[in-house]
């Protein structure tokens, strides 16, 4: 009796986990084939959270992803910046087979719902209809060198771009002086980080080795400009008045009667690289930290106080004159291999 009861279960074991296994079978698709709306975008969302991205993409119905996203290793990055698990779907509308499916899932340790459109063709399989958030780049200079994931991206060529969902994102720089707040992007079909008024582009600054280069070259531009015996040097370098001082005793001599030949400038101004800050230019302002717009790349030198240059002369009657200025430094930092040094005098 023990025999027979013990190969009762044993029958009755083997009928439950082949049932149960013939269950999980169906719930799954194979790529593109799809019976339902529900079974469509977990078929998506399993391969997506697998980085089976070819099996993921059978489930889509004509994906407007541009197809360096798509790229294996950028999915990959995609799902560990914001790992997806915990999948289900089902339709909140019954009675409307072809309303949006609801689909739960966790990314980065959170619960998320969003809304999954899907449509059917002709054989009676079904896909997800554009899974895509839409992401503003009109902010992404070309001289930024910014990189989505690892793909490069620009206002210039990709004023916007479509992000596959769920997933995550960072923002990096090819430059490297620059570097941008390391920040992960989810892009979800609802309240994405990256769509619409959510989306604030990340904040812009030097690495460590970029200020410190950085900092170099302003101060050899700046030694460069003042060796220049001119009035008025090529990085904007001049006197605040058009009266130089006698050097000796009490005296004014007008700047016509300066011989270009003899001025010299100095100053003890100096930048390091704790001294700078770098953001855009645009519509006569300077902009640091969040990047928010396709201006000029400058680099703001803000030192204690003003800088003091002094110019020392003759006039061409051999009287030694003086004259003097305060300025501001900015850098255009555009161009990687090209600094322009930029200077504005003030009183």
């Amino acid at each position: 009796m023990t025999v027979i009861r013990s190969a009762a279960r044993l029958a009755i074991s083997t009928v439950l986990v082949l049932g149960a296994t013939v269950g999980l079978a169906a719930c799954a698709a194979a790529p593109g084939q799809a019976t339902s709306p529900e079974q469509a975008v977990k078929s998506y969302l399993t391969a997506l959270a697998d980085g089976r991205i070819d099996d993921a993409l059978s489930f889509v119905h004509a994906s407007p992803v541009d197809d360096r996203f798509t790229a294996a290793t950028v999915v990959a990055q995609a799902q560990q910046l914001g790992p997806i698990s915990h999948i289900s779907a089902s339709n909140y509308y019954e009675d409307d087979p072809e309303g949006p499916i609801i689909a739960s899932f966790m990314i980065n340790g959170k619960q998320q719902e969003g809304d999954f459109a899907t449509e059917q063709d002709a054989s009676g399989h079904w896909f997800v209809s554009n899974p895509v958030v839409s992401v503003d780049l009109s902010w992404a200079a070309p001289w930024l060198g910014v990189e989505l994931n690892g793909v490069p991206v620009d206002a210039d060529t990709t004023p916007t771009v479509d992000l596959l969902i769920p997933g995550g994102y960072q923002f990096t720089s090819s430059d490297a002086r620059l570097s941008f707040d390391d920040r992960v992007f989810l892009a979800l079909p609802n309240q994405s980080d990256l769509g619409g008024s959510r989306f604030t582009p990340p904040a812009l600054s030097l690495t460590a080795s970029g200020a410190t280069t950085v900092a170099a070259q302003i101060n050899q531009a700046m030694t460069s400009c003042l060796a220049e015996a001119a009035l008025t040097t090529s990085c904007g370098i001049k006197p605040l008045t058009n009266m130089a001082h006698w050097t000796n005793g009490q005296g004014y001599a007008p700047m016509s009667d300066i011989d270009p030949a003899t001025i010299t400038w100095s100053t003890d101004w100096t930048v390091t690289a704790d001294q700078l800050y770098v953001g855009l230019y645009q519509g006569g302002t300077m902009e640091t930290g969040t990047v928010s717009g396709h201006g000029q790349l400058l680099v703001m030198a803000l030192t204690p106080g003003q800088g003091y240059a002094q110019m020392d002369a003759q006039t061409t009657d051999g009287q030694a004159v003086m004259a003097w200025c305060n300025f501001n430094v900015t850098a255009d930092i555009s161009d990687p291999n090209h600094l322009v040094l930029g200077i504005e005098t003030v009183g």
